[in-house]
């Protein structure tokens, strides 16, 4: 016997101890709760069109894949909170638009 009990864990004043119990279906509920807003975001605001990069080694890419569809909302939500108050110049948006696609691919 290791000494663990089976049941639910919780604070001890001497110890942080992980909390067991409704945590994993919380967690489980959370991720699909933003995996199916995310597709949401991105079928109501792109549809059909391809909002991904060919690239040579993956020429038979035919759907988004959810990374794709995450940097779609993330390029949009920091475009618009990068531009809704901006009167900036032509050359100034576009080196922006170059730099917020970049960041969302990669974050």
């Amino acid at each position: 016997m290791t000494g663990r009990s089976a049941g639910p864990r919780s604070f001890d004043q001497n110890h942080a101890v992980a909390v067991q119990g409704e945590g994993p279906e919380r967690a489980a509920a959370l991720s699909f709760w933003i995996y199916s807003a995310v597709w949401l975001c991105y079928i109501t605001t792109c549809g059909d069109a391809i909002t991904w990069t060919q690239q040579p080694w993956y020429s038979a890419k035919r759907a988004p894949s959810f990374s794709d569809a995450l940097a779609v909302l993330r390029r949009s939500l920091w475009r618009s909170r990068i531009f809704s108050h901006s009167h900036s110049p032509l050359h100034t948006t576009k080196i922006i638009d170059t730099l917020i696609d970049a960041l969302a691919r990669a974050a």
